[in-house]
């Protein structure tokens, strides 16, 4: 997060420079009518610099002033005017800082494909293809071990023979986790909560019954998105998608739960 907010510092303060440049030669050719070379070759050079840091296109204007562009067509330099990137908390992760674009609306969020190329865009595509995967995956592997030694740590008895059924049996549960994560969108609308809870692991079953619990859990994130209420209770539809692959797991209406992919939400 750090790392990104920083990025966008510098190509603020890189495409502020340009067109400042911009604005110089705009005034030296009108007033001179001579190619600011020395100007021209010190944009260029400003030019490389913001592409370390995220891939540009450019177009060139009549005045001689450049056009910068990211993405798949923002505006981020039009002739002696920047505009600016923004650094905020994400609408739907608030602990996630994402790229946007200053507006006269305000921040407008970019989608994290949008942002390619350069420093920046490898910092975006690391946390995307590589760091959140792995924490997810570090929490399924955590999740999974504490759920299937508890199930397998609860049949068993202790040296007095008692269960953890029973009413002064030992504690079935051996390890504690904390439930999965429920994130709320900044521009969520109304007074609805959401809960979740790891479901309880697979047995072996018949006809086999050899073998080791299981949980179905994966390593992805999910998002739950409603859509337009009728005004009668519990009517919202709903969707459930798992982003890793963007397959719809769940969806429905007037439910007050529902399970998914080892999780009950």
């Amino acid at each position: 997060n750090g790392r990104i907010s920083n990025a966008v510092t510098e190509v603020n303060a890189y495409a502020t420079q340009i067109a400042d440049v911009n604005q110089q030669i705009i005034i030296s050719e009108s007033g001179y009518g001579q190619p600011a070379n020395d100007l021209m070759d010190q944009r260029d050079q400003l030019v490389n610099e913001l592409n370390k840091l995220i891939k540009v296109s450019t177009t060139t204007n009549s005045d001689g002033s450049y056009n910068l562009f990211i993405g798949t067509g923002q505006q981020l330099v039009v002739g002696a005017r920047a505009n600016q990137l923004t650094a905020n908390a994400s609408t739907i992760d608030p602990g996630k800082i994402v790229v946007g674009l200053n507006t006269a609306g305000g921040s407008q969020e970019f989608p994290e494909s949008m942002i390619s190329g350069g420093e920046l865009g490898g910092l975006v595509a690391f946390r995307n293809v590589y760091l959140e995967v792995a924490a997810n995956e570090m929490g399924r592997v955590a999740a999974s071990l504490a759920l299937t030694f508890n199930a397998q740590h609860s049949l068993g008895q202790d040296l007095l023979g008692k269960a953890s059924v029973d009413p002064s049996g030992f504690v079935g549960k051996f390890f504690t986790i904390p439930d999965p994560k429920v994130l709320a969108g900044s521009t969520n609308t109304g007074a609805g909560a959401m809960t979740a809870t790891f479901a309880a692991p697979s047995a072996p079953g018949a006809p086999n019954y050899s073998g080791n619990f299981s949980t179905n859990l994966t390593n992805s994130s999910y998002q739950v998105q409603f859509g337009v209420t009728s005004g009668a209770p519990l009517t919202t539809p709903y969707t459930i998608t798992r982003l890793n692959d963007n397959v719809q797991v769940a969806s429905g209406t007037g439910t007050t739960s529902v399970s998914f992919d080892g999780v009950t939400l």
